[in-house]
């Protein structure tokens, strides 16, 4: 059974479509600078991460302060459970099983919230009829992993409100959103209004999962006792380098809006093609698809050396569930001709 996807060292695998990255890949500058850190590893990494914390925060358009950084999104997840009560936490299902493993590593009881498969799993106006007093926190991904889905603005707003009235603390995993169209979700600035924590990740963004580059927004008190819950130096010397040519990229207009239209239109193709071929696919807002389908999806592609997620393990769906990645045109079009021939093979 998958834990995550991406895992390349057990399986022969030629393209993998199970991890969910920009399908432009990592910019030139990023690559460029992450050769350059390896000419400084004798070095350590800047303890108070100055440069790195400034850059993202230009970005975001925030303070300094506001900004944590660290050693991918999941060391994040372990942080914030370490600050809450011991009061349950919320998390709607499916979602990313890291927010459950960082809350039972802090023996935090999780009160799972099933989200219905009918509706497409979609959040709804009924999920703030959960909220009350005696939580800690909600957790909530934003496009949801793995579905793809976004959350609707104006509910995550009533959301976090509900939550910062009832002194609950709202997560916000905002890992995707940056592969979304920008009105797909509400602006930074209008979730910290309400207290809550957003979390985003370079790893995606900038399709850098083996760098591991994650940060959190927030107020400022609350990133103070986060950052404490954290390792010292726990960004090396190469995340410092992605963080600040990372973000000079993205100051710039064109590789969000190249990487935005890329991701729109391979989206569109792949759902196409997928449901000619009998699969169920469910609508998506970013960078991959969930899917069902009556055979053993993975384990056929695996035998051409394709790799896709097998999403059985996520609470609230079953066999037969898998995500699959938005890739360029001609990884896409092999992804394709590979679900036909093994479709048509049957049992």
């Amino acid at each position: 059974m998958d834990l995550h996807g991406g895992d390349l060292y057990r399986n022969d695998v030629e393209y993998d479509f199970s991890v969910s990255l920009n399908p432009c890949g990592c910019p030139a500058k990023v690559t460029a600078a992450l050769h350059d850190a390896v000419g400084k590893v004798t070095a350590y990494p800047d303890l108070l991460q100055e440069r790195s914390r400034k850059a993202i925060a230009k970005i975001e358009g925030v303070a300094e302060e506001n900004v944590i950084l660290t050693n991918g999104a999941s060391e994040l997840f372990m942080a914030i459970a370490r600050i809450l009560s011991k009061k349950p936490a919320v998390v709607p299902m499916p979602s990313f099983s890291g927010y459950a493993h960082a809350l039972q590593a802090a023996d935090i009881p999780i009160r799972p919230y099933l989200l219905s498969e009918e509706n497409g799993f979609l959040l709804t106006e009924e999920f703030r009829e959960v909220l009350d007093e005696h939580l800690s926190s909600v957790w909530i991904c934003n496009p949801n992993n793995p579905t793809g889905k976004t959350v609707d603005a104006g509910l995550l707003k009533k959301i976090v409100k509900s939550c910062r009235e009832l002194g609950i603390l709202p997560v916000i995993d905002c890992c995707f959103s940056d592969l979304c169209e920008p009105s797909a979700v509400p602006s930074l600035k209008e979730l910290l209004k309400e207290n809550a924590i957003i979390i985003k990740a370079f790893t995606k963004t900038l399709a850098i999962p083996g760098v591991r580059l994650g940060y959190a927004v927030c107020e400022e008190e609350l990133a103070a006792r986060i950052r404490a819950n954290l390792p010292e130096w726990n960004l090396s010397g190469f995340g410092e380098a992605a963080a600040i040519s990372g973000a000079a990229v993205l100051t710039g207009p064109e590789y969000l809006k190249t990487t935005r239209s890329l991701i729109k239109k391979e989206r569109a193709y792949l759902t196409e093609e997928l449901q000619k071929a009998g699969l169920k696919v469910y609508p998506s807002d970013t960078c991959f698809l969930l899917v069902r389908s009556g055979v053993n999806l993975k384990e056929k592609l695996l035998a051409k050396k394709i790799l896709i997620r097998d999403c059985a393990n996520f609470a609230g769906l079953r066999e037969g569930y898998y995500r699959i990645a938005v890739k360029d045109h001609a990884s896409d079009e092999i992804l394709i001709r590979a679900v036909k021939e093994v479709l048509s093979l049957g049992d």
